[in-house]
């Protein structure tokens, strides 16, 4: 049977499995800024030369 949450899980497994996409930590998600912070930082310390 076809379920949205079946459409969604198959989305996340090709994003995830094809495309580079990495699943997110819902417990690391700010619904006030709708960021993951942790993400976030790690990809401004990775990207950003320190000064």
């Amino acid at each position: 049977m076809h379920t949205e949450i079946n459409f969604e899980n198959i989305i996340e497994k090709e994003l995830i499995q094809y495309s580079g996409y990495e699943k997110g930590n819902v417990t690391n998600y700010d619904p006030e800024t709708a960021l993951f912070l942790t993400e976030i930082i790690k990809f401004i310390q990775e990207t950003q030369p320190k000064q």
